[in-house]
């Protein structure tokens, strides 16, 4: 059929009316490349699965249908050998979850949906790849503990570290001898190590190393020189804990 003549008979308004019922991304995309045909075997073929489809919604409106979600973008990367960022691979976590479901739903129901289950019958469920991202990734995309031993490990001793660095600058400005050098009695964190604020008339007072100075120019935070140790230990165990973050990712975005 001609564009024009779809255009005339606004074909194209009843597709988007019928996109706007699909439960994802790529539903609402075949809808809408849906095009009128003329071969008999199909159109019966299509008629019979919507019967089906009609017959699902009357009988089992509950039925899980959604959670699919779009990751081509995401399998053409991994395919590449790209490591994958937490939410997309929460996406293709969800999307595995979705089609598991989906084929146990008509894997059950042969005989009622014959022509859907014929569809599903060609999901691959990944079950142990979807456990593997689920048990390593939350929901809100922050890498689980028990991702990895080593991974649990690290983070136990970077609490501990930075514990060790609080406990021991909290000691130090409630010292009577400190207090009257510092701006505020409060730990703070300057690129990534832990500090205080020295007034700088008082810089000589606490020997350590300068990593910002405040607006008014009246405040020096200041690394002691005895937790100079201490913060380096933590960077270690910082960058530590990011490289295991990027070994699980990179291993999770190969399994995909």
């Amino acid at each position: 059929m001609e564009e024009k003549t779809l255009k005339r008979l606004e074909y194209y308004k009843v597709l988007d009316q019928l996109a706007a019922f699909a439960g994802s991304p790529l539903g609402k995309e075949r809808a809408l490349a849906l095009r009128p045909v003329d071969d008999p075997a199909v159109i019966g073929r299509w008629q019979d699965e919507a019967t089906e489809g009609r017959k699902l919604l009357r009988l089992e409106p509950t039925a899980e249908m959604g959670g699919w979600k779009d990751i081509r973008r995401q399998l053409q990367r991994a395919g590449r050998g790209a490591v994958l960022e937490p939410g997309e691979l929460i996406a293709v976590a969800d999307t595995l979850t979705a089609g598991r479901i989906m084929k146990n739903f008509f894997s059950e129901r042969q005989e009622n949906y014959p022509l859907l289950y014929g569809h599903a019958f060609f999901i691959t469920p990944l079950p142990d790849l979807e456990k593997l991202i689920k048990n390593a990734i939350l929901p809100g995309g922050e890498i689980a503990d028990h991702a990895s031993p080593a991974l649990a490990q690290t983070r136990r001793k970077l609490a501990g570290a930075q514990l060790s660095i609080k406990n021991y600058l909290e000691n130090i400005i409630r010292s009577p001898n400190y207090q009257k050098y510092l701006q505020d009695p409060i730990v703070t964190i300057r690129d990534g190590r832990y500090v205080v604020p020295v007034k700088i008339e008082y810089r000589a007072q606490v020997p350590g190393i300068i990593h910002d100075q405040s607006a008014s120019g009246a405040t020096l935070f200041v690394e002691p020189m005895a937790v100079l140790d201490k913060n380096n230990e933590l960077r270690r165990l910082v960058v530590a804990e990011k490289q295991e973050i990027q070994r699980i990712l990179a291993a999770l975005s190969q399994g995909v």
